[in-house]
């Protein structure tokens, strides 16, 4: 990924929030969560609610539990009063109940 925001970078094109935005949704939505926690953590601007939000549905996408606490609580310092955080963690939780209870046949 940072080669990508280098040759960016080489080309006169500065990675901005809405790059990194892309780039962590893509690798996110498709699995890449260590990858997409990578960019997360080295880009050269904090993570924004959205690009938070965006990890945070893909993670309840792809029932990542433990990834998709740390986004929420990424959320909560960025913005306690936003309800879509809230929403999105329960969802999650609430499935990844209801799948044990499936497995246990309750």
């Amino acid at each position: 990924m940072k080669a990508i925001c280098a040759s960016m970078s080489d080309d006169g094109v500065f990675p901005k929030m809405e790059h990194y935005c892309c780039m962590i949704d893509l690798l996110a939505r498709s699995g890449y969560f260590k990858m997409a926690d990578d960019l997360l953590h080295t880009m050269d601007v904090l993570p924004d609610l959205h690009a938070l939000m965006s990890v945070l549905t893909c993670s309840s996408m792809h029932g990542n539990i433990d990834f998709g606490k740390r986004c929420f609580e990424g959320i909560v310092r960025l913005n306690p009063n936003d309800a879509s955080g809230y929403v999105h963690i329960s969802k999650m939780l609430s499935n990844n109940i209801m799948q044990d209870l499936t497995l246990f046949g309750e």
